[in-house]
């Protein structure tokens, strides 16, 4: 069966009228195009040209004839989503509820910004970190956070607050110190605020031990540069009773702490660094 051609016939060749055709096709497809990406850069370049800059934080001055501090509001927020915030001055005579945080403020050279009343202010990783893990999903949480809340361009500022400071760690709510990220053996992890009581973590601790999850867990926090700053004898030696320390998301109280860093003092070999200071500041 051969369809009505012979074997070895050629096939029949595009008709000679479809070949403009096919041409004028083309050359609209390419038109098409062109459009497209002029039209792209133009949105593009009307985008550019009209968006507002985001003007720098502009700090209102405090009023120095009363003691008054400007406190961070801290908006709810996870995940990816940018760090929001707020501040505020207020006045120590009105009795503010907040809470100090104690950090290291790491490398000058790293930096990361956060939205403060609408402005984009630049801060170091460390504290960008900090707030970016101490952020509630749900509820605002105010903060004071010498970086932010004082205005580190102005030294009149700074030569008035920073005298204050002893105060304003002794008037907050709660101290946190916050030492970075650091992966947490699994029981910490998994507990519950209300298990962290009497000697609960140093049995969990010792029965895990030798797994080496909490000893390296440890010995992270106790090797950390913030132990060696001067200022934490004044940050919580002036804390009031509930100092929180902070690794990543998760918190364990101070006096808890304290119990896991005595059980891995016993278990030390010769001296180890940061320990003793860290020891000392319980005596505070």
């Amino acid at each position: 069966m051969n369809n009505g051609r012979e074997a070895g016939e050629a096939l029949p060749l595009l008709p000679q009228a479809a070949r403009p055709q096919r041409k004028i096709n083309l050359k609209l497809w390419k038109l098409w195009a062109i459009v497209a990406i002029f039209a792209t850069l133009l949105v593009s370049v009307v985008v550019l040209l009209t968006r507002r800059p985001i003007p720098p934080l502009f700090y209102p001055p405090l009023d120095y004839s009363r003691d008054s501090l400007r406190l961070l509001q801290l908006h709810p927020g996870s995940g990816r989503q940018e760090i929001q915030s707020t501040i505020s001055d207020v006045k120590f005579i009105s009795n503010p509820t907040y809470s100090a945080l104690s950090y290291t403020w790491g490398s000058p050279d790293r930096t990361n910004s956060i939205k403060v009343n609408g402005s984009r202010l630049q801060i170091r990783e460390n504290l960008w970190n900090a707030l970016h893990d101490l952020r509630d999903p749900k509820m605002t949480r105010v903060l004071w956070v010498d970086a932010i809340c004082i205005d580190q361009n102005n030294v009149d500022e700074k030569n008035h607050q920073v005298p204050l400071m002893s105060f304003v760690y002794s008037r907050a709510q709660e101290v946190l110190i916050w030492l970075g990220e650091h992966k947490a053996p699994y029981w910490i992890e998994s507990s519950a605020p209300s298990e962290w009581r009497d000697d609960w973590a140093v049995r969990k601790a010792k029965a895990s031990w030798w797994t080496g999850a909490t000893h390296a867990f440890l010995y992270g926090l106790v090797h950390e540069e913030y132990w060696k700053r001067a200022w934490i004898v004044q940050e919580v030696g002036m804390a009031p009773k509930t100092i929180r320390v902070h690794f990543g998301r998760q918190s364990i109280p101070w006096e808890e702490f304290m119990k896991l860093i005595r059980l891995y003092r016993a278990a030390a070999v010769g001296n180890v660094v940061n320990l003793e200071n860290i020891l000392k500041l319980d005596s505070l």
